[in-house]
Protein backbone atom coordinates (compact mmCIF):
# COMPACT_ATOMS: atom_id res chain seq x y z
CA UNK A 1 0.00 0.00 0.00
CA UNK A 2 1.12 3.62 -0.80
CA UNK A 3 -0.23 6.60 0.27
CA UNK A 4 -0.98 9.47 -1.72
CA UNK A 5 -1.77 12.47 0.05
CA UNK A 6 -4.00 10.57 2.67
CA UNK A 7 -5.52 8.52 -0.05
CA UNK A 8 -4.46 4.64 -0.52
CA UNK A 9 -3.02 3.06 -3.35
CA UNK A 10 -2.15 -0.55 -4.54
CA UNK A 11 0.58 -1.16 -6.46
CA UNK A 12 1.09 -4.29 -8.14
CA UNK A 13 4.07 -5.86 -9.60
CA UNK A 14 4.60 -8.60 -11.67
CA UNK A 15 7.87 -11.18 -11.84
CA UNK A 16 8.54 -13.28 -14.16
CA UNK A 17 11.40 -16.45 -14.71
CA UNK A 18 13.77 -14.95 -16.90
CA UNK A 19 17.41 -15.37 -18.07
CA UNK A 20 19.33 -12.77 -16.88
CA UNK A 21 22.79 -11.79 -18.81
CA UNK A 22 24.49 -8.44 -19.27
CA UNK A 23 27.26 -6.79 -17.04
CA UNK A 24 27.10 -4.70 -13.73
CA UNK A 25 29.68 -2.17 -12.71
CA UNK A 26 30.59 -2.49 -8.84
CA UNK A 27 31.52 0.43 -7.84
CA UNK A 28 35.29 0.71 -6.46
CA UNK A 29 36.31 0.49 -3.00
CA UNK A 30 37.51 3.49 -1.48
CA UNK A 31 39.27 1.35 1.25
CA UNK A 32 41.57 -0.32 -1.24
CA UNK A 33 42.12 3.06 -3.05
CA UNK A 34 43.48 4.31 0.05
CA UNK A 35 45.74 1.65 1.04
CA UNK A 36 47.12 0.88 -2.68
CA UNK A 37 48.15 4.95 -2.38
CA UNK A 38 49.48 4.77 0.76
CA UNK A 39 51.56 1.49 0.00
CA UNK A 40 52.67 3.36 -3.39
CA UNK A 41 54.00 6.05 -1.33
CA UNK A 42 55.86 3.70 0.76
CA UNK A 43 57.45 1.47 -2.12
CA UNK A 44 60.56 1.21 -3.21
CA UNK A 45 59.47 2.82 -6.72
CA UNK A 46 57.50 4.54 -8.94
CA UNK A 47 53.85 2.72 -9.43
CA UNK A 48 51.01 3.61 -11.40
CA UNK A 49 47.96 2.98 -9.11
CA UNK A 50 44.83 2.46 -11.38
CA UNK A 51 41.75 3.98 -10.59
CA UNK A 52 38.69 4.06 -11.93
CA UNK A 53 37.00 6.77 -10.57
CA UNK A 54 38.19 9.23 -7.59
CA UNK A 55 36.15 10.70 -3.95
CA UNK A 56 36.81 13.38 -1.80
CA UNK A 57 38.60 11.04 0.61
CA UNK A 58 40.83 9.73 -2.22
CA UNK A 59 41.76 13.38 -3.13
CA UNK A 60 42.17 13.89 0.89
CA UNK A 61 44.65 11.07 1.22
CA UNK A 62 46.35 12.27 -2.33
CA UNK A 63 47.11 16.11 -1.00
CA UNK A 64 48.35 14.56 2.84
CA UNK A 65 50.93 12.17 0.52
CA UNK A 66 52.11 15.01 -1.08
CA UNK A 67 52.25 16.68 1.90
CA UNK A 68 55.02 14.49 3.53
CA UNK A 69 56.68 13.95 0.24
CA UNK A 70 54.84 11.84 -2.09
CA UNK A 71 55.13 12.86 -5.97
CA UNK A 72 51.82 12.26 -7.39
CA UNK A 73 50.22 12.91 -10.68
CA UNK A 74 47.00 12.16 -12.47
CA UNK A 75 47.52 9.80 -15.52
CA UNK A 76 45.20 8.30 -17.84
CA UNK A 77 43.59 5.38 -15.66
CA UNK A 78 44.95 6.41 -12.58
CA UNK A 79 47.39 8.45 -10.64
CA UNK A 80 51.55 8.00 -10.74
CA UNK A 81 52.76 7.82 -7.79
CA UNK A 82 56.87 8.77 -6.93
CA UNK A 83 57.31 7.14 -3.27
CA UNK A 84 58.39 9.67 -0.48
CA UNK A 85 62.07 9.73 -0.90
CA UNK A 86 62.83 12.56 1.91
CA UNK A 87 60.27 13.27 4.50
CA UNK A 88 58.95 16.38 5.16
CA UNK A 89 59.41 17.22 8.73
CA UNK A 90 56.50 19.56 9.90
CA UNK A 91 54.12 18.72 7.34
CA UNK A 92 50.33 19.60 7.47
CA UNK A 93 48.16 16.78 6.75
CA UNK A 94 44.51 18.30 6.22
CA UNK A 95 42.09 15.16 6.37
CA UNK A 96 39.22 17.14 6.02
CA UNK A 97 36.16 14.71 6.55
CA UNK A 98 38.13 11.45 6.04
CA UNK A 99 38.48 9.68 8.76
CA UNK A 100 40.37 6.79 6.25
CA UNK A 101 42.60 9.51 5.60
CA UNK A 102 42.99 10.04 9.19
CA UNK A 103 43.47 6.69 10.24
CA UNK A 104 45.95 5.35 8.21
CA UNK A 105 48.15 8.27 7.77
CA UNK A 106 48.75 8.53 11.82
CA UNK A 107 50.48 6.00 11.82
CA UNK A 108 52.12 6.35 8.89
CA UNK A 109 53.72 10.08 9.67
CA UNK A 110 55.11 8.68 12.78
CA UNK A 111 57.12 5.33 11.48
CA UNK A 112 58.54 8.39 9.01
CA UNK A 113 59.35 10.77 12.01
CA UNK A 114 57.56 13.49 9.99
CA UNK A 115 56.22 15.44 13.11
CA UNK A 116 53.13 16.31 11.25
CA UNK A 117 50.32 18.26 12.66
CA UNK A 118 46.86 16.54 11.54
CA UNK A 119 43.72 18.65 11.31
CA UNK A 120 40.11 17.91 9.96
CA UNK A 121 36.70 19.62 9.30
CA UNK A 122 33.21 18.77 10.04
CA UNK A 123 32.84 16.21 12.85
CA UNK A 124 35.99 14.40 12.10
CA UNK A 125 37.66 16.16 15.00
CA UNK A 126 35.18 14.44 17.36
CA UNK A 127 35.73 10.47 16.11
CA UNK A 128 37.36 8.55 18.79
CA UNK A 129 41.24 7.92 18.45
CA UNK A 130 41.95 6.92 21.67
CA UNK A 131 42.72 3.28 21.17
CA UNK A 132 44.90 3.98 17.90
CA UNK A 133 46.75 6.71 19.95
CA UNK A 134 47.34 4.76 23.47
CA UNK A 135 48.54 1.76 21.02
CA UNK A 136 50.92 3.99 18.98
CA UNK A 137 52.40 5.43 22.40
CA UNK A 138 53.40 2.68 23.80
CA UNK A 139 55.41 1.96 20.56
CA UNK A 140 57.31 5.25 20.86
CA UNK A 141 54.69 8.10 19.00
CA UNK A 142 53.44 11.03 21.22
CA UNK A 143 50.32 13.46 20.18
CA UNK A 144 50.01 17.18 21.29
CA UNK A 145 46.18 16.06 22.10
CA UNK A 146 44.05 13.48 22.06
CA UNK A 147 41.62 14.79 19.38
CA UNK A 148 42.17 17.34 16.08
CA UNK A 149 43.76 19.50 16.06
CA UNK A 150 46.64 17.49 16.94
CA UNK A 151 50.44 16.77 16.20
CA UNK A 152 52.71 13.63 16.14
CA UNK A 153 56.37 13.60 16.78
CA UNK A 154 58.43 10.53 18.03
CA UNK A 155 59.81 7.68 16.07
CA UNK A 156 56.94 4.49 15.90
CA UNK A 157 58.98 1.76 16.44
CA UNK A 158 58.05 -1.73 14.86
CA UNK A 159 56.92 -4.64 17.41
CA UNK A 160 54.01 -5.77 18.99
CA UNK A 161 51.27 -3.91 18.89
CA UNK A 162 47.76 -4.34 20.41
CA UNK A 163 44.39 -2.72 19.52
CA UNK A 164 41.12 -4.14 21.55
CA UNK A 165 39.21 -6.29 18.97
CA UNK A 166 36.07 -4.15 18.18
CA UNK A 167 38.68 -1.42 17.06
CA UNK A 168 38.13 0.11 13.13
CA UNK A 169 40.72 -2.16 10.64
CA UNK A 170 41.70 1.27 9.47
CA UNK A 171 43.74 1.15 12.41
CA UNK A 172 45.50 -2.11 11.99
CA UNK A 173 45.83 -1.08 7.99
CA UNK A 174 47.76 2.38 9.03
CA UNK A 175 49.98 0.42 11.70
CA UNK A 176 50.75 -2.75 8.87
Amino acid sequence: MVSNGGREMKKQISLAPSRLCGRVAAPPSKSHAHRLLIAAALADRPTLVCLQGSSEDIETTVGCLRALGAGIEQKQGGLWVQPICHVRRGAVLHCAQSGSTLRFLLPVAAALQSEALFTGAGRLPERPLEALLACMEKSGASFSERRLPLEVKGELRPGLFRLPGDVSSQYISGLL
